[in-house]
């Protein structure tokens, strides 16, 4: 068979057909740049609000469990602190309490020599206190800091301690 010519575009363009464009063929709705941009402003700031507002809610949020949480620990401080302390002097009149049991224990039923000092206590008789009296030759001392130690240590944490401390060469009783 012949090879048949087929037409140029040039002459279908002549048969009253237009011309296409290349690319996609236009709708009749395209935006103007303008337009586009201004869209884009708009979703872009929204969002922006949106989420902004969301953050600020979860960091208000997660700010507040920060705050009761160092409370917490500033309490749970405190209280360890002051656990603490109590057990150390719990400890110190413990040791007070073993060297002085060790004294008694060695049999050593004399005081100091020459000693000044003289703890004393109430007398308990009849279920009534009744005068002081020394509470024995361990508890006699040659100096005032050391008594006072003592008689500190018997009435710490009492208000209406039974303890005193005589100074024989004075007469002057001693309180806490």
């Amino acid at each position: 068979m012949a090879d048949i010519p087929e037409a140029s575009p040039v002459e279908s363009t002549q048969a009253g057909q237009e011309k296409r464009k290349p690319g996609r063929p236009s709708t009749g709705k395209a935006l103007s740049r303008a337009t586009i941009q201004r869209q884009y402003r708009q979703r872009i700031n929204s969002n922006v609000t949106k989420n902004t507002v969301e953050a600020l809610d979860e960091n208000m949020t997660l700010r507040a469990q920060v705050l009761q949480l160092m409370n917490e620990l500033e309490d749970a401080q405190m209280k360890a602190r002051v656990e603490f302390e109590l057990g150390e002097k719990a400890r110190a009149r413990v040791r007070e309490l073993e060297r002085r049991l060790a004294s008694v224990q060695t049999g050593s039923k004399k005081g100091p020599a020459n000693a000044r000092y003289e703890f004393q206590t109430r007398n308990y008789s009849d279920g009534k206190w009744s005068g002081m009296g020394a509470m024995g030759p361990e508890y006699t001392y040659k100096t005032r800091s050391a008594a006072l130690a003592d008689l500190k240590l018997f009435t710490e944490g009492k208000d209406d301690a039974p303890y005193r401390v005589l100074d024989h060469k004075t007469g002057q009783i001693l309180t806490a």
